[in-house]
């Protein structure tokens, strides 16, 4: 028998999943190999440093998903 319940993933206002991917510049998740000092080769993920920030937009104040690089240069404003 298996259980049917809600996925633990949380719905953001993207109309899907959250993930680290920057509303600015888009910057998100890149695939590589993680390679030890013994040559050990892993797969990995390496995530964007994206925060849930609230910019003021022409309509009002909005909840984002921005990187630091952006938050940084000023590419948006804190409400």
């Amino acid at each position: 028998m298996f259980c049917v319940c809600k996925p633990k993933i949380s719905i953001g206002d993207r109309g899907g999943a959250v993930m680290a991917k920057c509303d600015v510049c888009g910057k998100g998740v890149s695939f590589g190999i993680a390679v030890s000092h013994s040559h050990r080769r892993n797969n990995r993920a390496w995530k964007a440093n994206v925060r849930t920030v609230r910019v003021k937009t022409p309509g009002g104040a909005k909840t984002m998903h921005v990187c630091a690089s952006c938050l940084r240069s000023n590419r948006v404003e804190r409400a």
